[in-house]
């Protein structure tokens, strides 16, 4: 790539993981260039951030340290070295009014669902199979992959439920691509081969039984990007609200944004932009708000997240269960899953009191969703204690946070919206958008981290940086498996 005689001023557009990533990469790189980080927020970290509840420490989701890249398992190891905790994981689901591990073994399924159940699960896994081999169950939404994989009995018992309390839509509704994306167990063979053969070789993992966690709460890791990026020479600002991008033909040459602090509108020349936003929005109101009638503009009102509703309760007792993850994959309770902070970390407990959070998601932004804190405390507070897991009388306060655009939303048909919106940035020459929001992709915090890392190289090394984005980097990131 050519500079100008000046250094080029990169500005990269959100601080969570993906853009401290990408901005501290392009520092380290060697090659001249000014870089500015904006933040709407009022610190960095994005969705790697902490909360503190009555002195008690918990993460915003139930975050761990694991990639099936190498690149990224030596990365971490890098760069947090000594920080790094190895954890045993240890998971339940709530089915059939009981804890059951998860997954769970063909025993533990005996044990909960009765052999007259279990024989109903088998015939319907064996007739997907026949009905698959004749042609039929084509694999053109969720329901149909996981249908034939398990059969119509076990997915109606264990795997639609929790789609349509957390997708919110019918199993029919979301795209095939959701459960490629994420139905890493495989299918009742691949489960009970596991059981078998118990190793799996790094990369072939079909669940978590280790992981690494950062000493004292994932904004550790945050923290850490942060004044990496600031020791060389960038400049974060919080407080930021981007308010539009100005084009000059095919390029960004100014980025306006209203920052918070001052209040004051301000205005940055720049050379190149690193989106992390999300790209709905990044199209619908920075890039493209004036064409309103357009099949772009179309495609991005389309294009919807699934909102995160957090609730953070205390409770009197020193540990509820020894689990990172319970989750709850029947309609009731009405919650996604739990996760107790101090089993990832002690120190983040104290005696006597620990903090779980219990969360759900929404399809609108949580503060519309959800005007009354209290109310949505208290129902999670009761569905958590249905299970037996608590008494409500044990909780001592509860802390309610949201975030808007958690998850992006797999509806049937959203290639084709996302294939537009890629077809006009490709044409944007000094722009990348990256991360899980940036990439409209739903995929882990390593993923997260890599796309930054690929960003940065992109930018360094290549003579047309957004080119090799989507030639070279973007399919490799459609390949990201996320184990559960």
């Amino acid at each position: 790539m050519r500079f100008p005689h000046s250094p080029p001023t990169i500005v990269v557009l959100g601080a969570g993981l993906a853009g401290l990533s990408v901005a501290r990469t392009l520092l380290e790189q060697g090659r001249p260039c000014q870089v500015i980080v904006l933040e709407r927020e009022a610190r960095p970290g994005g969705m790697a951030r902490s909360v503190e509840v009555e002195g008690l420490v918990s993460d915003l989701g139930p975050h761990r340290l694991y990639s099936a890249l190498p690149e990224m398992r030596t990365w971490f190891q890098r760069e947090l070295g000594d920080s790094l905790l190895c954890v045993e994981r240890s998971s339940r689901m709530f089915a059939q009014g009981q804890y059951l591990r998860y997954p769970p073994s063909p025993r533990e399924l005996l044990s909960a669902y009765g052999l007259f159940k279990m024989g109903h699960f088998a015939a319907g896994a064996a007739a997907a199979r026949f009905r698959a081999l004749l042609g039929g169950l084509e694999p053109d939404s969720f329901a149909t992959v996981m249908e034939r994989r398990f059969g119509r009995p076990l997915c109606e018992a264990l795997v639609f439920p929790y789609i349509r309390k957390t997708w919110k839509l019918e199993p029919e509704q979301v795209s095939a691509r959701a459960a490629q994306a994420r139905a890493t167990m495989g299918g009742v063979l691949r489960m009970v081969r596991r059981l078998i053969h118990p190793h799996e070789e790094p990369g072939q993992e079909t669940t978590l039984r280790q992981f690494k966690y950062v000493r004292g709460g994932i904004e550790r890791l945050a923290e850490h990007l942060t004044r990496g990026v600031e020791r060389l020479g960038g400049r974060i600002v919080c407080h930021a609200d981007v308010q539009r991008l100005e084009r000059d033909g095919q390029r960004i040459r100014r980025i306006h944004f209203l920052n918070r602090v001052t209040g004051q509108n301000e205005t940055l020349d720049c050379d190149f932009v690193f989106s992390t936003l999300p790209l709905p929005a990044l199209m619908r109101d920075l890039i493209v708000p004036r064409f309103k009638s357009s099949d772009l503009y179309h495609a991005a009102q389309t294009l919807r997240f699934l909102a995160a509703r957090l609730v953070f309760a205390v409770v009197r007792r020193s540990r509820l269960s020894p689990d990172h993850w319970l989750y709850f994959p029947e309609a009731r309770p009405a919650l996604n899953r739990a996760y107790e902070s101090r089993n990832f970390d002690a120190s983040l407990g104290r005696e006597g009191r620990t903090l779980i959070c219990l969360e759900g998601t929404s399809l609108k932004n949580f503060g519309d969703t959800h005007p009354d804190d209290s109310n949505l405390a208290g129902s999670f507070v009761r569905e958590i204690a249905s299970t037996g897991l608590l008494q409500e009388s044990e909780v001592e306060i509860t802390q309610v946070e949201g975030l808007s655009e958690a998850y992006p939303l797999y509806e049937i048909g959203y290639e084709r919206h996302l294939a537009v919106l890629e077809t006009h940035l490709r044409r944007i020459e000094n722009l990348i958008s990256l991360g899980r929001q940036g990439l409209f992709h739903h995929n882990n915090m390593d993923h997260t981290i890599f796309t930054g890392l690929r960003a940065a190289r992109c930018w360094t090394e290549e003579q047309n940086p957004t080119a090799a984005w989507f030639e070279k980097e973007i399919p490799r990131f459609a390949q990201f498996r996320i184990v559960d």
